[in-house]
Formats: C-alpha cells, structure tokens, sequence
C-alpha cells in the first residue's frame, strides 16, 4: 500500500556554511513567487548576518523594491537592495515583508515589501554578493529558488 502526502511543501529557507572560499549557498521555497521571494530574501539576511531573521518588535521599517524581465532577475534586483540596507544597518535589521509580487503587463515582474528591525546604523561588515545567475524554477505547486553567494 502507498501513501502519498498531499500536504503542499512549506515556505522557508536552507543555507549551508561558508566554504573555505568564502562561497555559500540557498535554497528556498515557497507555494508562491511571493512566498518564494520572501523565504530567498530571509536566506540572505540570515547569510548576511549570521544567523536566522527574527520575528522581533521593530520599531521601524526599509522599503525594499525589484524589478525583473524573470523571477531569478527579481530576485538578483531585490537581493540588491537587500545587501545595500545590510551594509547601512547590518545587525539593526531583524527581519523582512515581501507584500506582493505583480507580473507586468509587458512582461517581468515588479515586488515590494520591508526591511524591519531598529535600522540603527550599524559598524561595516562584509557583504556577500550574489556569485551566479539564481535559478528558479515553478512546478505549478510551488517555486524554488537556488542561489550561490560569495563573501566580498
């Protein structure tokens, strides 16, 4: 007898420890782009910063906006500007919001949402950097992003 779950996989984020040459590497997933893009973008605050984003009190937020002809595109563009509200607040930032992802009527895709923690400037730290184009891929039940990043 088979049993087969039916269960949809859940959103959220793996990460592995840096490597020697400085290189690590997500996966994330989500039932949706936004659910997807959101768990990605967490991934990377959590590489960033060295540890899970948590879902703290904040008591102020950073938008953050991208622009993509393709998911892995939007990805890149918000990841972007991610890293440069990182390199201003470093660990002043707890966690973050993707509200909505819209696909474009002539094509691509534009996402929103924040950056929230206490956005108190924060000492330089190094920034990892996107290493290769991110892959993405929809199989009508959920998106999976895959990414590897390169320590600065």
């Amino acid at each position: 007898m088979m049993i087969e779950n039916h269960d949809p996989p859940a959103s959220g984020f793996a990460i592995s420890s840096w490597n020697p040459d400085g290189v690590a590497t997500l996966d994330a997933s989500g039932l949706d782009p936004r659910s997807a893009l959101e768990a990605a973008l967490r991934g990377t605050l959590a590489l960033a910063l060295g540890s899970a984003p948590v879902h703290a009190e904040a008591d102020r937020a950073s938008p953050i906006r991208g622009e993509g002809e393709d998911l892995a595109a939007l990805f890149a563009d918000m990841v972007d500007e991610l890293l440069d509200q990182i390199a201003e607040f470093g660990h002043g930032l707890h966690d973050l919001t993707v509200d909505g992802v819209l696909r474009r009527e002539g094509g691509g895709y534009i996402a929103w949402g924040y950056a929230t923690g206490t956005l108190a400037p924060a000492a330089a730290t190094a920034i990892p950097r996107i290493d290769a184009v991110p892959v993405v891929n929809e199989d009508g039940q959920h998106v999976t992003i895959q990414v590897t990043f390169r320590r600065s």
